[in-house]
């Protein structure tokens, strides 16, 4: 299948790959610049799919139940394992990519984030209910330790420039609440909470000095920057239009955000900026064969230097198929 890329307003002589694939579902995507490959999740599939930054798929790493958040650190890829409330550490050495679950007891474990080498995830209880609470593992020998303070639906962000700091988002409510917390000592604490003028939060970005902080809101029909120190508006407004979905920072080329919509009529759907400027440096289109946005939530990643977007956008509307789309950036 040829993936739904309509237009894409690329630099002359650049060209963009975009690769079907399938039905896998989507979770996350992650950049492994040290070895110049991107790591998809597939859900649905129970797979890791391996793309270089050309689009080519190199491998696809079966077995691994629900595979949705990862975290790349060295050697190693973690993955929350959500069908099997755990984490697994896929051996990014080994040419057959074997993998281990280090931590179990993780129910319904999606979003995966890592604070000054510990890693960090929300579990549920079973069914789900959207209440959520947070709990951290440390890599080298499994242990894990949960916190009982709920959080609804929540979304994880962090940043090299604000060690021991893991940002919160309240994902899917009116209005969107955002908490910086200190998980540096076993007690957390609460640095900054707020409620904000945004609705529906799907992603969430902190840039990689530690002092902004970018969510993804279906309301309003922008990107609107906080301090991460106050978690209030800082004055600055990325534009966007029907609906945020995704962002994505890298400290590449001074500092970039890149920002994606989905489900809206309105292009383009893919646009990158320096952080703190308002006019994007690179904008692409990628609909779907009726005409509407199609990035995924926590479907961006951009290369560690700035010079490649990485997109996971759907095949249609319910995004039966996951695209893979990597464009080199101007």
């Amino acid at each position: 299948m040829v993936a739904a890329l309509g237009f894409a307003a690329l630099a002359p002589g650049v060209a963009n790959a975009a690769t079907d694939l399938g039905p896998i579902g989507f979770g996350a995507v992650v950049v492994d610049d040290a070895r110049g490959h991107v790591y998809v999740s597939g859900p649905t599939a129970n797979v890791v799919d391996v793309l270089d930054f050309s689009g080519n798929l190199v491998a696809s790493i079966p077995n691994v139940p629900g595979a949705w958040g990862m975290v790349s650190s060295g050697r190693c890829l973690y993955v929350a394992e959500g069908s099997a409330g755990a984490i697994g550490r896929i051996d990014l050495n080994s040419p057959t990519f074997a993998t281990t679950q280090i931590a179990t007891g993780l129910a319904y474990a999606r979003r995966l984030v890592m604070v000054d080498g510990t890693l960090w995830t929300a579990v549920s209880p079973l069914p789900p209910t959207g209440w959520e609470t947070l709990a951290s593992i440390d890599p080298r020998s499994g242990r894990v330790r949960n916190f009982p303070q709920e959080y609804y639906s929540p979304d994880l962000a962090t940043s090299p420039g604000a060690p021991g700091t893991l940002f919160l988002a309240y994902d899917a409510q009116s209005p969107g609440q955002l908490l910086r917390l200190d998980v540096s000592k076993p007690k957390l604490k609460v640095l900054a909470s707020t409620f904000t003028d945004q609705e529906n939060i799907e992603d969430l970005a902190v840039s990689p000095d530690g002092t902004r902080v970018i969510p993804a809101s279906g309301w309003p029909y922008a990107f609107e920057e906080l301090s991460a120190s106050t978690l209030q508006p800082d004055g600055i407004v990325y534009p966007g239009n029907p609906y945020p979905s995704a962002v994505a920072v890298t400290p590449g080329r001074g500092g970039l955000l890149a920002t994606g919509l989905d489900n809206g009529y309105s292009l383009p759907d893919i646009a990158v900026y320096p952080l703190g400027t308002t006019s994007p440096i690179f904008t692409a289109t990628t609909f779907t064969p009726n005409g509407t946005a199609n990035v995924l939530p926590h479907g961006l990643a951009l290369s560690l230097d700035g010079s490649m977007l990485f997109a996971a956008t759907g095949s249609d509307p319910v995004a039966t198929n996951t695209i893979f789309n990597a464009f080199p950036l101007p």
